[in-house]
């Protein structure tokens, strides 16, 4: 069907491409970087020699074979759900492709529009419906027909520049809300979710001002066409004072529109670059807690080590000690000289000191031998520098 279409208006095949943008297949969401894709084309069948090589008169149908032909797609943005916090609310940007052709010759307009709501068709219904200005919806004459045309131009400029100013205002709202503590508070604590929020929002914030820019191009294009357009000998409408008038009052339209978007193209840079600002903000507090939750691990671990060499030490006293005891507490080592019901025995604790006292000092004799033996040993494992020496400099 649309194919027969574009066929039987001679629509330009450029325009296939800007619908492809909405091509997608069952059950595939839409790709972001579709936004990305934006442009302008333009063809002119006015002089006498592109009307004989190139286009097809059809009177009956309205066209003339003198005509031009247009095709760009525009984008805007719309708060598509605004319940619960600010953070949660979600825009959604949207864009739409429009192909218009006009011959000269008979006054003959064309609209084609696509798009995946039907905002722009309500606003164009309201324009050229009983409710709209006359000269909105006059076709009469080549000259009414063109001035119609602009008005078209006039409404898709202003969907496209509408709900901008809203939505750069939520991007700095929910920045501020999220990373404010980030500069009051140096106890901060921010999570991967809070660094995962503030990158998707300086991500938002560029596809702002690529969509800002691209429709500030396109508004900047149509006005190039429309000012060359008056200045061709071969368009026939060109000394026609409404004519005249109505494209010098779509002129200074237009440049308010381009001069809206570059004001918040601006605008979003300067987030652009407070949302970087902030990113690198929210990382510092991230790491400064990292490393002091690293420091306390260390002392703690310090604290732990110190305290098992303190164990360590206390063993290393007491173990000769109580092997010595337990060995005399046995049956291997008796003194039967103890008289009556004495337990003490002067001989059995000279004995006891005798090998007690060695047996301590052999024990720490040999950890220390181990500790030194390990240190040697981490001495030579450590990797060293090289120096290197020129001999045949130092002959």
């Amino acid at each position: 069907m649309a194919c027969s279409i574009l066929t039987y208006f001679q629509v330009m095949p450029s325009y296939i491409d800007y619908m492809t943008v909405f091509a997608i297949k069952f059950g595939e969401q839409v790709d972001a970087s579709d936004l990305r894709f934006s442009g302008f084309k333009e063809r002119l069948l006015l002089s006498p020699v592109a009307t004989g090589t190139r286009s097809l008169s059809l009177p009956q149908l309205g066209l003339s074979g003198r005509s031009f032909q247009i095709c760009f797609n525009l984008k805007s943005v719309s708060l598509k759900k605004a319940v619960g916090v600010r953070e949660r609310w979600q825009w959604s940007p949207r864009q739409a492709v429009f192909h218009h052709q006009f011959d000269a010759g008979h006054g003959t307009s064309l609209w084609i529009m696509t798009s995946a709501r039907d905002d722009i068709q309500n606003r164009i219904q309201e324009l050229t419906g009983e409710n709209g200005d006359e000269e909105d919806r006059s076709f009469e004459t080549p000259a009414r027909s063109f001035i119609s045309s602009l008005a078209v131009h006039s409404v898709l400029a202003q969907w496209a520049s509408e709900d901008w100013r809203g939505y750069i205002r939520w991007l700095e709202q929910v920045l501020e809300e999220k990373t404010i503590d980030a500069l009051r508070s140096g106890t901060f604590v921010p999570s991967s979710e809070d660094i995962s929020f503030v990158q998707k929002k300086e991500d938002e914030t560029n596809r702002v001002i690529m969509m800002l820019r691209a429709n500030g191009g396109i508004l900047e294009s149509i006005t190039t066409f429309y000012q060359e357009l008056m200045q061709n000998h071969d368009f026939p409408l060109r000394n026609d004072p409404d004519c005249q008038r109505a494209i010098a009052d779509f002129m200074v339209e237009l440049r308010d529109y381009m001069h809206d978007f570059q004001l918040h193209v601006d605008r979003a840079q300067t987030l652009g670059k407070i949302t970087a600002d902030r990113k690198n903000l929210v990382q510092q507090h991230l790491q400064a807690h990292a490393t002091a939750k690293m420091e306390a691990m260390t002392s703690q671990a310090q604290q732990e080590a110190v305290t098992m060499r303190i164990i360590a030490v206390v063993t290393l006293i007491y173990l000769p000690a109580t092997f010595v005891s337990t060995l005399f507490s046995t049956d291997i080592v008796k003194y039967q000289n103890v008289e009556g019901d004495e337990s003490y025995s002067s001989l059995a604790l000279q004995r006891w000191f005798s090998i007690t006292i060695p047996l301590t000092l052999i024990t720490f004799a040999m950890a220390a031998g181990w500790l030194a033996r390990d240190k040697i040993m981490a001495f030579f494992r450590k990797p060293r520098r090289s120096t290197n020496f020129d001999l045949e400099k130092l002959d």
